[in-house]
């Protein structure tokens, strides 16, 4: 039966948190970068940005205002293709080429590289005596040399006439030619109508763009509150709140966008109701419309990276794979460009295909590096370092999350900086490195708590709640796992707080209350289920198969077991497969069918020492030390017991350590090494056991040693007291343990009258739970001749 406690101890909670990136409502869900363009018909336009002449700071904002919106005019029709203005703002960041009139063939030809734009629109403005004029110069990459130029003058008031009248000019002058009037009422629909919103709107979104979402939020709710019926203002609302980690308030904002929405072009409305169907999760439809989306606009490469990434999100990994070898096969430069890599990465990593997924990465960082996007360079690194701990390979990790912490510090991106913390601590904790790990996750921690962000400080919180509760703090545990329910439910993040709920509900079963925990996983795979989260509703339900098994209901705990282990093969969640073939293993063994609990052992343990998981490794070696035990093999069962009690030691996990200890003891009890086996269980207590599966197998395990040293009063007294404790706790099989450990002295004692009246009846009840391997013992002592 310790294969049972040895899941329990290590089993039980779910991996850590890993905060990647959220839902962003934006019109830019993918990562900003190099975006391509194609020669597959339409021309492609960047607008760059204005240069503010006046000596008037406050004028700043317009350079922003008139990019968006002349982007917006531009694109009107689709006959040219347009750079988005979030991608054209952070490609100026990273190559150091503020706002200006005019640029160098040197300068254009870098912005082809970066962008793949045959045209890019720039220029400067005045405000002067309430009259704002903008002059606009069009160059061409490829000629490097100006091929338009065009001005327009108008009121302070009417700035939307001016960027009425500049985006017809502009139109023309790059070819797209007139638009209809119904084109033209959508352009409109998409614009603000007043110049305050106007500016509350690009200030926002420039804030949004360095990475200052509180600002954002203040902003755009200002925005939102100047001009209601604005859809764009709400949708971008939406983004600040959710990178907050407001999800509810997020998709309220991002579905009033989608109703207000109705006007726009076909495109835009498709966009706007994608960005909605991602902020509610419902993935089938988000992807539905992305997939029309790029079917539409197939050199638009950007739909292609979003239908990838919903489909990743839907669990459509294999699907997702498809969508990105689809983006291989556009016209160059468009098919090299580096988020087609780090897609590639994502989706691979989905299907826990993590050696090809680091590849990917990897090769996504070499393309980014080389054009110079160091934003996207680091997203590739921090790829690497969740792929690259998956498989073990923890130094390499370690190095990639490093070189994307300090890319991302440096670039004031305290959110991604946060996430590569995250993935640094993991790794931490992974090599048994704890308080190195606790470290890095108060560091995440405080910058979530900087810069806002509720989801991320529930992140965080989880992380160390889970830390803490390996560790044997369960006190400390459940008060970060508190806090993190309270950020999360304040913010309407129902994904973190289940979570929450279920880790809460995994130290409630470390604790022995399996009643309460029952009640709680079962609240908790209702509520994943209702959100469509199948990884959190599969951790609930592998938890309640452990519960059953503990609880003497072995076949529901199988039925159960293997669902789940269906589902998690299915989804790739390694993890969470291989405790599930563990739980199976203790179900196998405790029904007696040692072969099928030794093949379910070996597959948990393959995995995990793929995924370097080695306190799981460690688990799955106890496990198989308890069925080499069943298998006579004594020896084995003592190596097995020494190198996950190396392990425990070396990770200061005292449940798991004192866990050790036990079964080391059993081991050496069978080789009839008594006084060895005395010594490991002072061992063991000399440790603060909180685990009541723990401390009551130890203590079976103290009255064999008891008795086989000749106090066999005391050791069935003892079994007595542990008999009792363990059917108040509802720990069927650790009853049935200490009845047969009881039964087994006494036939030892020469008490075999005494003996077999409490045999006979504990072998009716261990066949009527299924326990067939204590039912089998119980047997064989009751037929066995008597001990004189």
């Amino acid at each position: 039966m310790w294969g049972i406690a040895g899941v329990i101890l290590i089993g039980l909670l779910a991996g850590a948190y890993l905060m990647r990136s959220h839902f962003t409502a934006g019109t830019n869900v993918q990562p900003a970068g190099a975006t391509s363009g194609v020669a597959t018909g339409r021309r492609t336009v960047a607008v760059w940005g204005f240069k503010n002449l006046s000596a008037k700071p406050e004028q700043n904002w317009l350079s922003g205002a008139l990019a968006e919106m002349l982007t917006a005019e531009v694109s009107a029709g689709d006959k040219l293709k347009t750079i988005e203005a979030e991608t054209v703002t952070r490609t100026k960041n990273e190559m150091a080429i503020p706002d200006t009139e005019s640029m160098s063939a040197e300068s254009l030809s870098r912005i082809y590289q970066r962008l793949g734009s045959n045209l890019v629109v720039l220029g400067s403005y005045l405000d002067v005596g309430g009259q704002t004029r903008v002059d606009v110069r069009v160059q061409d990459t490829a000629k490097g040399e100006t091929v338009a130029t065009l001005s327009a003058s108008e009121p302070d008031a009417k700035l939307l006439d001016l960027v009425k009248e500049l985006g017809a000019q502009l139109r023309e002058k790059c070819g797209a030619g007139t638009i209809t009037g119904e084109e033209a009422a959508a352009v409109r629909a998409a614009h603000p109508e007043t110049v305050d919103a106007a500016r509350l709107y690009a200030e926002g979104i420039a804030k949004l763009r360095t990475f200052d979402n509180l600002g954002a939020r203040e902003l755009l709710a200002q925005a939102v509150q100047a001009e209601p019926a604005n859809a764009l203002a709400h949708l971008a609302l939406a983004r600040a709140l959710a990178e907050l980690g407001y999800d509810a308030k997020a998709e309220e904002e991002a579905k009033k966008a989608y109703d207000l929405s109705r006007n726009f072009s076909r495109k835009e409305s498709l966009l706007i109701e994608a960005n909605y169907r991602v902020a509610t999760r419902a993935w089938d439809r988000a992807v539905e419309l992305y997939k029309s989306l790029w079917t539409f606009y197939p050199d638009e490469l950007e739909y292609g990276l979003r239908l990838a990434d919903a489909q990743v999100s839907a669990g459509q990994g294999q699907n997702a794979i498809g969508t990105v070898n689809s983006m291989r096969q556009l016209p160059a430069p468009l098919r090299n460009d580096p988020r087609i890599d780090l897609a590639e990465a994502e989706s691979q990593a989905s299907l826990a295909n993590f050696r090809q997924a680091a590849t990917a990465a990897q090769t996504a960082e070499k393309k980014a590096g080389k054009l110079g996007e160091r934003f996207l360079t680091a997203q590739a690194l921090l790829e690497q370092c969740h792929d690259l701990r998956e498989l073990g390979q923890f130094a390499d990790a370690k190095s990639k999350g490093e070189q994307a912490e300090a890319t991302f510090r440096e670039a004031g991106d305290f959110r991604s900086e946060a996430g590569s913390l995250t993935c640094l601590a993991t790794v931490a904790a992974a090599q048994g490195e704890t308080a190195n790990a606790r470290t890095m996750y108060e560091k995440a921690l405080a910058l979530a708590r900087q810069i806002g962000a509720q989801s991320d400080i529930a992140g965080a919180l989880i992380n160390l709640g889970t830390l803490l509760g390996n560790a044997g703090e369960i006190e400390e545990s459940d008060k970060r796992y508190r806090e993190a329910l309270q950020v999360a439910q304040a913010a309407g993040d129902n994904s973190d707080a289940m979570f929450a709920e279920i880790n809460l509900a995994a130290n409630l079963m470390t604790q022995g209350e399996l009643g309460a925990a029952r009640t709680q996983f079962e609240s908790s795979v209702k509520r994943a289920e209702a959100l469509g989260d199948q990884a959190r509703a599969l951790e609930a339900r592998l938890n309640l198969g452990m519960i059953a098994t503990l609880q003497g209901r072995l076949e529901e705990a199988r039925t159960n077991l293997e669902e789940v282990l269906q589902k998690t093969h299915q989804l790739g969640l390694k993890s969470d497969e291989a405790a599930c073939l563990a739980a199976l293993g203790d179900v196998a063994l405790a029904e007696g069918d040692l072969p099928l609990a030794g093949k379910r052992y070996q597959d948990s343990l393959a995995i995990r020492m793929q995924l370097g998981e080695k306190s799981g490794i460690a688990s799955t070696q106890m496990a198989q030390a308890a069925l080499a035990l069943e298998q006579n093999h004594a020896e084995k069962a003592e190596s097995l017991a020494r190198q996950a009690l190396q392990e425990f030691k070396e990770e200061k996990l005292a449940d798991q350590e004192a866990a050790a200890h036990d079964v080391l003891a059993q081991a050496l009890l069978s080789q009839r090494k008594t006084e060895e086996a005395a010594a490991e269980i002072a061992a063991a207590r000399a440790l603060v056991v909180k685990d009541p599966s723990a401390s009551i197998s130890l203590a079976i395990t103290e009255a064999r040693v008891l008795a086989a040293k000749g106090s066999t009063p005391e050791a069935l007294q003892k079994l007595q007291a542990i008999s009792l404790r363990a059917r108040e706790a509802g720990l069927i099989p650790y009853q049935l343990q200490a009845r047969l450990a009881t039964g087994q002295i006494q036939m030892e004692n020469g008490e075999a009258g005494r003996a077999r009246s409490g045999l006979e009846q504990l072998s009716k009840d261990a066949k009527q739970s299924g326990y067939k391997l204590v039912a089998s013992k119980v047997d064989a002592l009751l037929a066995a001749k008597p001990v004189k």
